[in-house]
């Protein structure tokens, strides 16, 4: 149950980042990212704190020899896959703002025609 907690709104913010991703913030992958990130570290810590608040003052109960379960299995997983994507998110994010072509000023300045007062639209600065 506790998987499904934290898994739901993790596929839920990755779906809304790839279903409504604006060009102004990334690439859609890095959206997506981010918006399943937010979610899963939320639902997450909560997840974690509530059980450690409940088992405050008991000791741990392990047998020796015990493996954990497949829905710890299952996290532990999800923990890695959603790390390496985020990394992969940060360096898509950076390729993209860096293949940016900034104009260059000596020639935009001569490309663009003055505009005076008297057209109307703007004022010429200098």
């Amino acid at each position: 149950m506790a998987v499904t907690i934290i898994l739901v709104p993790t596929l839920t913010g990755a779906y809304c980042g790839y279903r409504f991703a604006f060009a102004q913030a990334g690439p859609v992958f890095f959206q997506s990212v981010v918006a399943a990130v937010i979610p899963f570290e939320i639902m997450f810590l909560g997840r974690w704190y509530l059980t450690a608040k409940r088992y405050k003052g008991e000791p741990l109960k392990v047998a020796q020899g015990t493996r954990p379960g497949a829905p710890a299995m299952f996290m532990l997983v999800v923990i890695l896959i959603i790390s390496a994507m985020a990394f992969a998110a940060l360096f898509a994010f950076v390729a993209s703002t860096n293949s940016y072509v900034r104009p260059n000023p000596a020639t935009a300045g001569a490309l663009d025609m003055p505009v005076t007062a008297a057209s109307g639209s703007r004022s010429q600065l200098w």
